[in-house]
């Protein structure tokens, strides 16, 4: 579901296709999909799913800023206002390189792997290949 490609199920195709001639749900097979291009139209963080006991929570950003503001408080505590930034920039534009962040952020090379050692470390940003390949993706602390 986090890569916006699960399949499309009804479980009553009738009532989706009331509901959908009144514009109360979105056109068949078009809701993963505009989730994920929508992120990236907008600048804004993709949404994410999380699985709770028996409910699937889906919770849509609208700015970077308010996914940061929803990290739990002693997170929040211990980042300071660059790592706050460069988690912003990671979120809305991931996966991102080193060499992307040291563009967006106007870090030189120790600064960007120091901020983002530091979103690692707290569970934040994830780091996928090696060398000039390593991405960085948003986690979940």
């Amino acid at each position: 579901m986090q890569a916006f490609t699960a399949p499309m199920y009804n479980r009553n195709p009738k009532l989706q296709f009331a509901f959908g001639g009144t514009k109360l749900v979105e056109g068949r097979g078009f809701g993963m999909r505009t989730l994920g291009e929508a992120a990236s139209k907008y600048g804004v963080p993709v949404p994410k799913y999380v699985f709770d006991g028996l409910y699937l929570n889906l919770t849509i950003y609208r700015s970077a800023k308010g996914a940061v503001r929803l990290l739990r408080t002693e997170i929040l505590e211990r980042l300071n206002a660059d790592e706050k930034e460069t988690l912003q920039v990671v979120l809305t534009q991931q996966p991102i390189t080193s060499a992307g962040v040291m563009k967006e952020m106007r870090f030189d090379e120790r600064k960007a792997q120091r901020v983002l050692r530091k979103l690692m470390d707290e569970g934040l940003v994830h780091r996928a290949g090696k060398g000039r390949a390593t991405q960085y993706t948003a986690g979940r602390p």
